[in-house]
């Protein structure tokens, strides 16, 4: 039950609110030292939760439109409209409908979970095309019975690994083989970004070690890069050099005409 609680508290899609009420639920099931104990407030570092209600609405609507069978009956899987909301730099404290409030419709195939918000992959009747959504930030969504789920093959076609690492990591652009030098106290980040099926791992000096991975090259995966500053180094292949010494000067250039 406390593994229950901490994961509810860390959700992000789950707003304070219903989080509370759902510890309440989960203590509920147990002894009254349990349940208390459970009440204890968890503390989350860097853990901005949504203010918006009604997300497992949302969740339930979307898993009802997206199921072939409904209280034992066959059903046809349906696309669903929704608004979608953005923040505004004139007031940061509340949210605007993107497209002036005109919906979008879609056609729900799957719900994907990372770094604690929930997603809808879907396929667009605007854009023709694969597209994901924040699912605290669609509203009103509505399920168009009479309208069946387009862009099965679409969806088909999709390597699920490959899609979710380029949407939702620093990925996104052209596929390379890269050597990236880093310091030893490192290592457990890097394993934890490229893993240890297809990544090489050998020893540098006594403080160093080198990693082989094949990532997607884009500014995202350069910043990240630089994050580390000093402690990691792109050493091949070339092209990846310069494309990173690119990067690094264009970023100089900028704070040069401030």
């Amino acid at each position: 039950m406390k593994l229950l609680a901490e994961y509810v508290h860390a959700t992000k899609f789950i707003s304070k609110s219903k989080a509370k009420e759902l510890v309440e639920k989960i203590g509920s099931l147990g002894s009254n030292f349990a349940a208390e104990q459970l009440q204890e407030e968890i503390f989350l570092c860097d853990r901005v939760k949504t203010n918006r209600k009604g997300i497992l609405i949302n969740i339930a609507n979307i898993n009802y439109a997206m199921s072939r069978r409904w209280d034992a009956q066959p059903r046809t899987p349906s696309k669903i409209s929704f608004q979608y909301v953005k923040y505004q730099i004139s007031d940061i404290h509340s949210q605007v409908e993107r497209r002036k409030g005109a919906a979008y419709i879609v056609s729900p195939f799957k719900l994907l979970i990372n770094d604690g918000n929930y997603y809808l992959l879907a396929y667009s009747d605007y854009a023709k095309a694969m597209r994901t959504f924040r699912v605290d930030r669609m509203k009103n969504i509505k399920v168009l019975e009479n309208q069946p789920r387009e862009g099965e093959e679409e969806y088909l076609s999709i390597d699920m690994d490959s899609y979710t690492q380029r949407v939702f990591s620093m990925f996104g652009g052209k596929k390379r083989r890269v050597r990236i030098r880093f310091i030893n106290p490192l290592l457990d980040t890097a394993i934890e970004r490229f893993g240890t099926k297809d990544a090489i791992y050998s020893a540098d000096r006594n403080s160093h070690f080198i990693v082989a991975a094949t990532v997607e090259i884009s500014d995202q995966f350069l910043a990240w890069v630089c994050g580390f500053r000093k402690k990691a180094t792109i050493i091949a292949p070339s092209d990846v050099v310069e494309d990173m010494k690119n990067f690094l000067s264009d970023i100089s250039d900028r704070y040069k005409n401030e």
